[in-house]
Order: structure tokens, then sequence, then C-alpha cells
């Protein structure tokens, strides 16, 4: 072998490969302040909705029941927010889609100045049991485009710049 491999093992009920998506919302003003233009669809970015989809394979050769538990770390450890996905049964050699959603108050928010990121820890439970843990890095950030004003990150306008080499 010429390259670099890895080797992954796993419980026969586990989180597959790159399985979790996690991706923020943010609730939008459409009225604060009388609908003037400069409050209209601005975020409102202290509370923050973070979306987890998680994708759980059974390898076993019967069904399994399990659970997840979405935990949120920051980057100094601390719990910050958590979020279950009841019981629910896996089929043999099938696999499982599952969405769940935490409420984060006051988060960090990623920026190019500050690209603060978070930790998500989704752990399947069986029979009480924790079989499998897989984590996932995340930045919480509003992303919006506008054809007047530009690129918006959390926002405020950010100026794109590059160049059209082909």
């Amino acid at each position: 072998i010429y390259r670099h491999v890895w080797l992954n093992k796993a419980s026969k009920v586990h989180v597959a490969p790159f399985g979790t998506c996690v991706h923020s919302s943010f609730t939008l003003n459409y009225d604060d302040c009388g609908g003037c233009a400069a409050c209209i669809g601005k975020p409102q970015l202290d509370m923050a909705y973070l979306h987890i989809e998680t994708t759980v394979d059974n390898k076993d050769v019967r069904p399994a029941d399990y659970s997840l538990k979405h935990t949120l770390i920051d980057a100094s450890g601390k719990k910050v927010a958590e979020a279950e996905v009841n019981e629910r049964q896996i089929l043999a050699k099938d696999s499982n889609h599952t969405e769940a959603c935490m409420e984060v108050s006051k988060p960090h928010l990623w920026s190019c100045d500050d690209p603060y990121l978070y930790t998500v820890v989704t752990e399947v439970i069986c029979d009480g049991k924790t079989v499998d843990s897989y984590s996932t890095t995340t930045g919480i950030r509003h992303i919006a485009f506008n054809h007047d004003t530009g690129f918006h990150l959390n926002g405020e306008v950010v100026k794109l710049k590059g160049v059209n080499l082909h």
C-alpha cells in the first residue's frame, strides 16, 4: 500500500461514515420597527436553531431498537445544548435517517475574523448502553445574499473579492 489508509471499527448499529449533517437557522425580523428596509429580513442572532440530520446503519442480521443523543460542546469543552431522538427500530441490513433540532441561546457566531467552532457529539444508544459515538465539527452562522447589497454574514455585509481566472 503506497498511501495512507484508515480502518474504522464500529458497532453493528452505528452512525454511518459521514452520516451527520449539521446546519443552523435563525428567526428573521419582518416588522420590528414598522417594516423599514433596514430591518426587514435581518436575523435575530441571539437564538440559533441547530438542525441535525443523522443516518444510522444496522449491519446486523437482526432488527434493533436504538435512540440517539446529540450534545453540543463549545470550544472550551462545556456542554451547551442537547437533543434526543426517541427509540425507534431499524431493520436488519438497513439504514434510518433521523432529524433533530436544538436551541442554542446566545451562540458564539462563526465569522471570517473569529472562526469559532462547536462539536456535535452523536451517541447511538441500544439497550441503555452507548454503542457508538460520532463527532461533527460545525460553526453557527447566518448567510444571506441580496441582489442590492450583496453577501451578508451574520447580518453584516461582507465584500467578496476574487478574480475571473479560468
